[in-house]
């Protein structure tokens, strides 16, 4: 892996603190001019993503050349439930998804899963109350709303954000920008607004 020169973008996005306990927001001195170059390129590398498509669900890989799903599903909230909540990885997806109904009967069981996984999810009885509702409610849209699922499927990335790209203060040209965890969701998350848009809380997506 080379070496690239820049600085974080969150760091050059976020207002100097004082006090490292000051809530971290967007630098208002940031004039629209440079906020929108940033976002240009931004939405350039989006539009190139949007053009790719796929036939599974799942991770994407680099195979004899040729890129191609071929792993089961791995999202920042999965990493995040083993690193975390305790979340036992044996309960995750074994192999990609060709359809998007049955990756969100997936999400929905891990979901409820991790509501019965990490016992202080909730703070008292009404919050547990909202989150086991909420869960049960979203795996039964989940007919109601996949029809026609069976692709294709447009890469996305759940992680991309401020703090995994690198900016040159100067030019405002990113120079690097880390899509790890790339893979193919079904065609909603793929069409949902990044993180990245966020611009009110850049180091909160640190």
């Amino acid at each position: 892996m080379d070496y690239v020169e820049g600085t974080l973008l969150s760091t050059f996005l976020k207002k100097p603190m004082e006090r490292d306990q000051e809530d971290i927001v967007l630098n208002p001195s940031i004039d629209d001019s440079k906020m929108n170059k940033i976002y240009r390129q931004i939405a350039d590398y989006l539009l190139q993503l949007s053009q790719l498509t796929f036939t599974h669900i799942g991770a994407i890989s680099k195979d004899g050349g040729t890129w191609s799903v071929t792993k089961r599903p791995l999202t920042y909230n999965m990493n995040e439930l083993v690193t975390v909540a305790g979340y036992s990885a044996d309960l995750f997806p074994t192999s990609t998804f060709d359809r998007a109904g049955d990756y969100l009967k997936s999400v929905a069981h891990e979901h409820l899963a991790h509501l019965w996984t990490q016992r202080n999810l909730a703070d008292n009885s009404e919050i547990a109350q909202a989150r086991f509702i909420a869960r049960n409610r979203f795996a039964q849209l989940i007919p109601q709303y996949c029809i026609d699922d069976d692709g294709p499927f447009i890469p996305f990335c759940d992680d991309l954000r401020p703090s995994n790209m690198l900016i040159d203060p100067e030019t405002l040209q990113i120079t690097a920008c880390s899509i790890s965890s790339l893979q193919t969701p079904c065609q909603p998350s793929s069409h949902t607004t990044p993180l990245v848009t966020i611009i009110i809380w850049p180091g909160g997506m640190a």
